[in-house]
């Protein structure tokens, strides 16, 4: 067997390095679902959780660089719009002091990526919802 090959089956090569995915937005992901399955299962059953009980609930994807980690998130990220779900992505800190800072940063940010083929970002159809609601229930 190649020494290539040895390598990769021991782990000591990652075989995604050259396909990595630098932000979960990006649309030109090529997804293989049995890839990190597990850790998708898991965020998924958390998001169902939080929506039947009506608690509020955090995931956390940690894990050594080239994992996969940005990789779950695009597929997240994908299946949350299939599901009408709110996606949002937090990178990580660098200053500990700017942390609340950095957090509110970061959901901004994500609130105002359009996914492939939507017209509006979610913080577009947030506004226009709320707008809808007050117009709807007559203001105050």
């Amino acid at each position: 067997m190649p020494e290539i090959y040895e390598a990769i089956i021991l782990g000591k090569v990652n075989p995604f390095r050259s396909t990595s995915v630098g932000d979960p937005w990006q649309t030109e992901v090529i997804d293989v679902p049995e890839i990190n399955r597990k850790a998708t299962r898991v965020v998924l059953e958390t998001l169902d959780e939080v929506r039947s009980t009506g608690r509020s609930g955090m995931c956390m994807i940690l894990g050594d660089a080239g994992v996969g980690k940005t990789h779950i998130l695009a597929r997240l990220r994908k299946i949350a719009e299939e599901r009408d779900y709110l996606f949002v992505s937090v990178r990580p800190l660098g200053d500990l002091q700017r942390i609340y800072g950095h957090i509110l940063q970061e959901i901004m940010i994500s609130l105002r990526k359009k996914g492939q083929g939507e017209e509006y970002s979610p913080l577009e159809r947030f506004i226009g919802e709320v707008v809808s609601r007050a117009l709807s229930d007559g203001l105050p």
